[in-house]
Parts: C-alpha cells; sequence; structure tokens
C-alpha cells in the first residue's frame, strides 16, 4: 500500500481515539462501514470539537516534529530537574535508504509531497490545534533556547528551533 492509500486508511484515527469511547475500528465496525460523515456513530464535526476539548484538557502538549523543544518545554512547565541526556537520544534510529531500491525520504518530505495529495478531515485540523497550543505554552512559559541550555535541554534541534522563531518574528 503506498502512502496516499494509507493515509486513506488510517483517516481521523487520532481524532476519533480522543473523542470516541472505543478505537474507530471497534466503534464502527469495519472500516468498509464507517461512512465519510460520521466516526463512531457521530458527524465529523462533533468528533473534531470532542477531540479537540480533550486535547485541551491535556496537562502537556508536545510535537515529535520538534521533539528536543517538547523535552525542555515539559521540564520548564514542571519545573523539573535537568535534562538528562537519554531524554535527548534517538533510540530507534532508521534509515529507509535502498529499501525495496525506494530513495530515502525525510518524514518532512513524505509530508510535503502528501498534503499535495490528500489532507485528513480530522487528524490535520487537530495537529493544527496542537501545533497552537504547543507554541502558546511555549510563549506563556518564556521557552527560549536560554532556557533550555539552563537545563541542560539545549540541542543543536532546539536552536533551530527558536533561531527559525526568532527569524519568524521579526519578519526575516
Amino acid at each position: 500500500m503506498t502512502l496516499t492509500p494509507y493515509a486513506r486508511f488510517i483517516e481521523g484515527q487520532v481524532a476519533t481515539f480522543l473523542a470516541c469511547k472505543r478505537g474507530p475500528d471497534q466503534a464502527t465496525g469495519p472500516r468498509t462501514q464507517r461512512t465519510n460523515l460520521f466516526w463512531c456513530g457521530q458527524p465529523h464535526a462533533d468528533v473534531l470539537n470532542v477531540a479537540r476539548q480533550r486535547l485541551a484538557s491535556f496537562s502537556f502538549v508536545g510535537l515529535t516534529d520538534e521533539f528536543d523543544v517538547s523535552v525542555c518545554l515539559l521540564h520548564v512547565m514542571h519545573r523539573a530537574a535537568p535534562c538528562r541526556p537519554v531524554e535527548l537520544m534517538n533510540e530507534r534510529p532508521t534509515n529507509y535508504a535502498g529499501l525495496r531500491g525506494e530513495a530515502f525520504h525525510s518524514a518532512d518530505e513524505l509530508a510535503q509531497a502528501l498534503r499535495k495529495e490528500y489532507v485528513d478531515p480530522l487528524d490535520t485540523p487537530l495537529y493544527d490545534t496542537a501545533v497552537r497550543r504547543f507554541e502558546a505554552d511555549i510563549r506563556k512559559h518564556n521557552v527560549t533556547q536560554s532556557a533550555c541550555a539552563q537545563l541542560r535541554c539545549a540541542t543543536a534541534a532546539t536552536a533551530r528551533y527558536f533561531d527559525s522563531r526568532e527569524r519568524a518574528l521579526s519578519g526575516k
């Protein structure tokens, strides 16, 4: 199965897990019985609204795309001890180069390619909500590269994030 059909196959999965009492298949039966209008017996808008409400109740929202910054944010928010190196390690590094003769593509490249063909009607707006929450928490808790450095959470990834954020804020 290629990327776009797979994305359609798992459509709405995160929102459904947050909004429904059970997973999507358990809530609606086999995927072939799920319609484009309903998940777990509820219309799209209801599932998305419930998922957003539940996301808002989380004490912490981090992003895997900004993993190191998320770890720093968690430490700042909860006034935790300094970061331990193990928290910032990639325990499952992968390299898909050469797999079935395909060229290697980064997660960003795959996401950009997929967005040209398909947008998940539930999970994409839910992810956008998570990004806004993450950014709001960064501002609210004054998380900076300096704050991350004080907690020993600063990495090249946190530097890139805060540099790009600063450039965006200054209009450069």
